[in-house]
């Protein structure tokens, strides 16, 4: 079947709302996700709006589908492993969360008392100790670099990594 632009439209499956809820639950079995990943990947599959709308409901309605869930147990597991708060924050956006559930979610990991500077100094600690048998300068852009990757920006990585190092020379 095409839509009248020509592009090919899938035919929802036959038995609807309840091969869509049983794909979600199936996709929630394997790890949480945002309703709007749902949604997508529903969609994705051949379901159609109205389907997708009522599987939503649903899943809301029963406690398996929360963004603000959803938006804390990314904080908390990403922050655990060092990522920076720019980089949760853009992780969540790709997943299709809003920006208000966003920003509170942020919010509650800073009132943790887990700031991007103590995330950024905890993980070049770490990985400076596992660099101490380099030389010095290449040891440092290697935590600077290793900082980078988790999200910091440029000022605060090199920050966190010289103070890496000050404190393991006098310890």
């Amino acid at each position: 079947m095409t839509h009248l632009s020509g592009v090919p439209v899938q035919q929802e499956p036959e038995g609807g709302t309840g091969k869509a809820m049983d794909k979600a639950m199936r996709l929630l079995g394997f790890r949480s996700r945002s309703r709007h990943e749902i949604a997508q990947r529903l969609l994705d599959s051949g379901f159609g709006e109205p389907t997708v709308a009522v599987v939503d409901a649903r899943l809301c309605e029963l406690g398996l589908l929360d963004d603000v869930a959803f938006v804390r147990e990314v904080c908390r597991s990403r922050s655990r492993a060092g990522w920076s708060s720019t980089r949760i924050d853009r992780d969540l956006r790709y997943r299709g969360v809003a920006d208000d559930v966003i920003e509170d979610g942020l919010a509650e990991l800073e009132q943790a008392g887990t700031s991007d500077g103590d995330r950024a100094l905890k993980l070049a600690l770490a990985k400076a100790r596992s660099c101490r048998s380099i030389a010095p300068e290449k040891a440092l852009q290697r935590v600077v670099r290793h900082l980078y990757a988790k999200g910091y920006e440029s000022e605060l990585a090199w920050e966190a990594a010289r103070a890496a190092f000050r404190e393991l020379d006098q310890a």
